[in-house]
């Protein structure tokens, strides 16, 4: 990204502006860390030299992790919300598959929507929904959340009646992903699988391993019904997973010898998280 000015403070604000509306959604970037710079006194002032990152990277990054721990969970919430349940994709027709009467799933019955925020787990209680409006309670509070749109991830919509805006992106992976301002947010529901087949992730690379039995379900696990060196059958069940008081069996994709449990009986796991290795 390139900006200019009559001088520097307006090219440096012009730039700063840019880098907050310029999202890369599914990968990491580093676009926190070049608006902490394009915001820390010694750039503004032009007081840097070629070690200027390794002078002040700590404090950057200080400032990047206390930008993180006071996101607003509410804002963030809500848009996962309006993303999810109440936006269409451009050119589909009304009663697609973003639909809330195609997407709000078994939870309908009780009303509530289980999922995990950055790997924490949360639910929110559904009160009202239809195609123009949700209302929905999170920690004794309720909000409200109407006139959603979603131009190509550009998502738009009233949080209590204020406009709100920032980018969306549903990954083939199960995660949905919201970016403000360069501060990602990922989203996963417990009652929605992936588009894709199960892939287990390695590091930041995600691809797919014949070699382990992944978790193709948010849940706890109930029952591990193999031992290290034993030797299973295609269809046999290895493991059993409670995920909204329903038992799904896990069950090996071949004939293999187990060579690692890797989880253990009572253990909370997420889409995709590795529970046994085979040979």
């Amino acid at each position: 990204m390139i900006a200019h000015g009559e001088d520097r403070t307006e090219a440096l604000h012009h730039l700063l502006k840019g880098l907050r509306e310029y999202a890369i959604l599914g990968i990491k970037t580093n676009i926190m860390f070049l608006q902490e710079i394009l915001q820390d006194e010694d750039f503004i002032r032009n007081r840097i030299s070629t070690r200027y990152c390794d002078h002040r990277l700590v404090d950057l990054i200080e400032k990047i992790n206390k930008r993180s721990a006071a996101v607003d969970k509410v804002f963030y919430i809500s848009a996962f919300l309006a993303g999810t349940l109440m936006s269409d994709n451009p050119g589909q027709s009304e009663g697609g598959k973003h639909s809330p009467w195609e997407v709000i799933g078994y939870w309908r019955q009780e009303a509530k929507l289980r999922f995990t925020m950055e790997g924490e787990q949360q639910c929110i209680q559904i009160i009202f929904i239809n195609r123009q409006k949700l209302r929905f309670r999170y920690q004794e509070k309720e909000y409200e959340v109407a006139g959603v749109r979603n131009e190509k991830g550009k998502l738009r919509f009233l949080l209590d009646g204020e406009p709100r805006r920032l980018f969306y992106a549903a990954l083939t992976t199960g995660e949905e992903v919201l970016d403000y301002q360069g501060l990602k947010i990922r989203f996963k529901r417990w009652d929605a699988l992936p588009e894709e087949p199960v892939l287990v992730g390695n590091g930041d690379r995600v691809e797919q391993n014949e070699n382990v039995i992944v978790s193709p379900i948010n849940g706890k696990i109930v029952k591990i019904n193999v031992a290290e060196n034993e030797t299973v059958s295609r269809g046999d069940v290895v493991a059993v997973i409670d995920s909204m008081k329903i038992e799904n069996n896990i069950v090996a994709p071949r004939q293999a010898k187990i060579t690692k449990i890797l989880m253990q009986a009572g253990e909370q796991v997420e889409l995709n998280k590795p529970l046994i290795e085979i040979e």
